[in-house]
């Protein structure tokens, strides 16, 4: 497996990973922002707003593509009014709320662009982050980026933390934060091919990437506190359904 790692990400005999790449070499790539989105009316405008920002630095051929997970505040109304008026937003409403993994299964299959940054809509990493990963993704297939000095509960950074741990003891996924951004080449995820519906799919896709010797890369980025809306991540739900496919994966040989 090719694995390179950022210094400074405490995982042992890591070295200092430089990336060859400048945005100029993305200027004509097409680049999707995916994001999941359920009961964001405080953030959605902004983070889609800095989202066009970030990918205007970048290129030309761009979209923005949210799924609106079945909200119950007015994030529905938010995206059509927003996607009527900017071609490069496109908006998928599911009728009932189905979980974050449904929402980012439906992302990565109808994502457009060549390479594909995955992003909530909670505005804790910040959509200009895109600019620190992508570079990265000239010589690699998934660009996970690792929050540092990470402004979530000591719960929510323990939960997160043993889950990568067991996937990096069991499964050899390199990176220590599993469930946060992403940058993907599309070719990747047509490799991996997903078929997790529950919050597990992050951690399958990683599964999958590190048994077909994929080249996966972590680098640090900034991460800040939630200043609207609740963390949904801890649902009790979300977590009985991770858990019970994490306790099926973990005693399967063969993913192909």
């Amino acid at each position: 497996m090719m694995i390179r790692y950022i210094k400074g990400l405490g995982i042992p005999g890591s070295k200092m990973a430089k990336s060859r790449s400048g945005l100029s070499e993305f200027s004509h790539a097409f680049i999707s922002i995916v994001i999941p989105a359920y009961n964001e009316e405080k953030t959605i405008e902004k983070v889609i707003r800095d989202a066009l920002l970030a990918l205007k630095k970048i290129t030309t051929k761009y979209e923005v593509l949210v799924v609106n997970d079945g909200s119950s505040d007015s994030t529905k109304e938010l995206l059509e009014k927003i996607s009527s008026r900017n071609r490069h937003v496109r908006a998928i409403s599911f009728k009932e709320n189905q979980g974050v993994g449904a929402a980012l299964h439906a992302l990565y299959k109808e994502a457009k662009g060549e390479f594909i940054f995955i992003n909530a809509a909670d505005d804790q990493v910040k959509m200009k982050e895109l600019l620190v990963l992508l570079p990265y993704i000239a010589d690699n297939d998934i660009v996970v980026g690792r929050r540092m000095n990470r402004a979530d509960s000591r719960f929510r950074k323990l939960a997160s933390g043993l889950f990568s741990l067991v996937l990096r003891l069991r499964f050899g996924v390199p990176a220590k934060d599993v469930d946060s951004v992403k940058v993907y080449r599309a070719s990747a995820l047509g490799k991996v091919r997903p078929q997790s519906r529950t919050a597990f799919i992050e951690a399958e896709i990683l599964i999958k990437a590190a048994q077909k010797k994929l080249r996966i890369i972590e680098v640090p980025i900034k991460h800040y506190s939630r200043k609207h809306g609740k963390a949904k991540g801890l649902r009790l739900k979300i977590i009985t359904l991770q858990l019970k496919e994490l306790s099926k994966a973990f005693f399967r040989i063969n993913w192909n």
